[in-house]
């Protein structure tokens, strides 16, 4: 869940007075895929909201075409913020990034990336001063702010429609914002995409702003995450171990041989005895596992750290993998500022995964004792949870995947896209 882009945000939209694409009548809500926020005085706005904080301040995204056309005026006003908004956050990043680079002086990657964001930092400054326009197109969207006093109603669509009006975005289909969720599925349909299983990404699209501290901080813990130092975790349950630079990651049957002892009973676990745990003992509190990376994190000052778990099924039918990202803020607290899970059918046959697992000598000890007890052929405990085992190494390389997707984002430029997510709930 990562910010999961402007894809997973909540949506609004406007409704203008005029009819629907195609149509002689508007188009209710409740066919719509868009979200409406109803602005006091103001514009209706279909579009999305990216971001609601806890005083009830909007952040909406609404497609600057469709302002345009539905609300000049509103239109005109908007850009003349942005065009300001985005010289503001210009000047601001360029402070930020000089410092940071003084900071760092001894990471020659690091100070390479600066560098580089520096000089186009300074060039689009240049053509500023100059009364040129930037030498990039104008986002599709504009990212509207609104104080929760501001806003006179809101209707957020469900997850399944809002899905039909990010894919018709991307795909640029026309009228997005007022034509109904059946006639945008339908022309979805006829280009031969299937809605359901689309991940729809439009962050690139939206302008630039002035970051706030907790967000310029999150972003700095995922650049040094890449740029100097990496300082990762994985286990199950309160117990993880330490991978990432400067360790040894731990193998599929250290971690497994954890999974079996805390989920196949006591019989399994005393043929494991012996078999090496998770060295991790992490301190009492709201999340075990949470405390003792932030120590670590804490003695080796760096500003952020990944954690991947394995969510154990008692039945063992399902291997979930949870992996966040986890930055220090300004305030001190530490927070999950991206998070994702991955799901993989446990019953389902993985032989090549299967048999790297029994070759692992620390599942080999296992396989021998169960041997030695007439209990390895057939069904029994072990077999099932080497089965886990392949599903779970499945979901990892599959979450790991979307972290790294999400973290590359980030490293491409230090103004973009908007880095957002609920407190202690991860990346929106």
């Amino acid at each position: 869940m990562r910010w999961i882009w402007f894809a997973c945000a909540t949506w609004f939209l406007v409704c203008p007075g005029d009819g629907a694409f195609g149509q002689s009548r508007p188009v209710p809500l409740t066919e719509l895929g868009v979200d409406m926020v109803a602005v006091k005085s103001g514009p209706k706005l279909l579009g999305a909201i990216v971001h609601r904080d806890d005083s009830g301040k909007l952040l909406v995204a609404v497609r600057r075409e469709w302002l345009r056309e539905s609300y000049p005026k509103d239109f005109e006003k908007q850009v003349e913020s942005e065009t300001r908004r985005e010289q503001s956050a210009r000047e601001e990043l360029r402070e930020r990034v000089t410092a940071w680079a003084r900071e760092r002086p001894d990471e020659q990657r690091l100070q390479f990336l600066l560098k580089k964001q520096l000089e186009r930092i300074d060039r689009e400054l240049q053509h500023i001063d100059q009364g040129k326009p930037v030498p990039e197109s104008p986002p599709r969207f504009l990212l509207i702010e609104l104080a929760a006093d501001q806003v006179e109603r809101v209707f957020a669509q469900p997850p399944a429609r809002r899905q039909v009006a990010l894919v018709a975005w991307r795909e640029q289909l026309a009228k997005p914002e007022t034509r109904s969720i059946a006639a945008l599925s339908r022309e979805l349909r006829e280009k031969g995409i299937d809605v359901a299983k689309e991940r729809v990404d439009l962050s690139d699209h939206l302008p630039k702003r002035p970051q706030s501290d907790a967000e310029w901080q999150a972003r700095r813990a995922l650049v040094e995450h890449a740029y100097v130092r990496s300082l990762d975790f994985q286990g199950h349950g309160d117990a993880v171990f330490r991978t990432g630079d400067g360790a040894e990651a731990p193998d599929v049957g250290q971690l497994l041989t954890s999974v079996l002892q805390g989920s196949l009973g006591a019989d399994l676990s005393d043929l494991l005895e012996g078999v090496s745990k998770p060295q991790t003992k992490p301190a009492p509190g709201r999340e075990k596992w949470m405390i003792s990376a932030i120590q670590t994190a804490e003695r080796e000052k760096l500003a952020g750290f990944r954690v991947t778990r394995v969510v154990v099924d008692p039945q063992l039918t399902a291997a979930s993998v949870e992996t966040r990202f986890v930055a220090k803020l300004p305030n001190g607290r530490w927070e999950t500022v991206w998070l994702h899970t991955e799901t993989a059918d446990a019953t389902k046959p993985r032989p090549d995964s299967e048999k790297r697992i029994k070759q692992d000598p620390q599942i080999g000890k296992a396989l021998d004792l169960l041997k030695a007890a007439g209990l390895a052929n057939g069904d029994n405990p072990l077999q099932t949870a080497i089965q886990f085992g392949a599903a779970t190494m499945e979901a990892q390389d599959a979450a790991n995947a979307r972290f790294f997707e999400f973290r590359e984002k980030y490293l491409q430029r230090l103004d973009g896209p908007p880095l957002i997510w609920q407190a202690n709930g991860g990346s929106k």
